[in-house]
């Protein structure tokens, strides 16, 4: 993952947080504990989505009456207590993750936040989990994963959220390496493919939200 830079947004988005993206004790928690680990370790990858972008999702889920939702990625279940909680009660997540470290991490912290009941992890690699899903079932795919792999994801999304549905994607600037034609990276690239896909799609729209590490969101048409 590139190195981070000085945000000159920063102020802003601490005020976004202060009008609306609030975490509770619990979220603040979960988020503080990956940080905290990724530090401590030295392990790879991106952090957890913001807080503010966890609240757009949220609100999106929401907004799209999403009843059935598919995340790639759960870590250690930030972005899925987001998600969960704006499920009605007989909602449905389907959250994919290889990891069985972060597996066991995420359902301590989902029956922290009271949400476990509404959501499934579903344990493997996500290349070879999604296919398995129904086609056109999902109201909202969420994609935070390995980014190479991104543009795959992308298309098998595509295969499974129904028609008026939403695909969303973070880490689409990447920090910054997204934008920078020079970065071959692996995962520069799969972002920038994904990005290519989602803005070229027929019968999709897709608008990138500067939300952290910028959130991509796309609406699937009929």
């Amino acid at each position: 993952m590139p190195a981070a830079s000085a945000n000159p947004l920063l102020p802003l988005m601490e005020f976004i947080r202060r009008m609306g993206a609030h975490e509770d004790a619990v979220l603040a928690a979960c988020r503080s504990d990956v940080l905290a680990l990724q530090q401590r370790t030295g392990e790879g990858g991106a952090p957890p989505i913001t807080p503010e972008a966890g609240k757009c999702l949220q609100l999106l889920a929401r907004i799209a009456n999403a009843k059935r939702i598919l995340e790639v990625g759960t870590g250690y279940g930030y972005s899925t207590i987001w998600l969960a909680r704006a499920l009605p009660r007989d909602g449905e997540l389907r959250t994919i993750e290889e990891d069985p470290q972060h597996v066991k991490a995420a359902e301590a912290w989902l029956a922290r936040a009271g949400v476990q009941d509404k959501v499934r992890i579903l344990q493997g690699k996500a290349a070879g989990v999604m296919p398995a899903q129904p086609t056109k079932y999902f109201d909202l795919v969420f994609i935070d994963a390995d980014k190479q792999s991104y543009p795959k994801y992308w298309e098998l999304a595509l295969r499974h959220v129904r028609s008026g549905g939403l695909i969303c994607a973070d880490n689409v600037f990447w920090l910054g390496a997204a934008l920078d034609e020079q970065d071959q990276s692996p995962d520069a690239a799969g972002i920038r493919a994904y990005n290519r896909l989602a803005s070229s799609t027929p019968g999709v729209e897709t608008l990138i939200l500067p939300l952290g590490d910028g959130l991509s969101v796309s609406w699937r048409g009929s």
